[in-house]
């Protein structure tokens, strides 16, 4: 996925696409309340975006909560199977391509 000249991936990406999902479900949701809070006539269609809606604030804030669940335990892991040398090396044990 390229996003403003970088290319990124992984859990990056995941907490991307997530976040746009919620972002744009719960605009959207707030967007009908105030635009069609009067009409009655559009009920049938209403519930069924309303539905979708929701079922997209959930699969977004969800799957925020557990890609911030998945890295902190990649950095804890990260954190306590550091590399236990003469010193040398600490500063590269957070890299991944080692």
């Amino acid at each position: 996925m390229k996003l403003f000249g970088r290319e990124i991936k992984g859990l990056a990406e995941a907490v991307v696409i997530f976040a746009m999902i919620f972002l744009v479900s719960s605009s959207l949701c707030g967007l009908q309340l105030r635009v069609f809070d009067k009409a009655l006539t559009y009920q049938g269609l209403l519930m069924a975006s309303g539905v979708a809606e929701l079922a997209g604030i959930l699969l977004g804030g969800g799957g925020l909560i557990v890609c911030l669940v998945i890295w902190l335990i990649l950095v804890l892991k990260k954190h306590f199977t550091a590399p236990r040398g003469n010193g040398a090396d600490d500063n590269n044990w957070l890299d991944r391509d080692q």
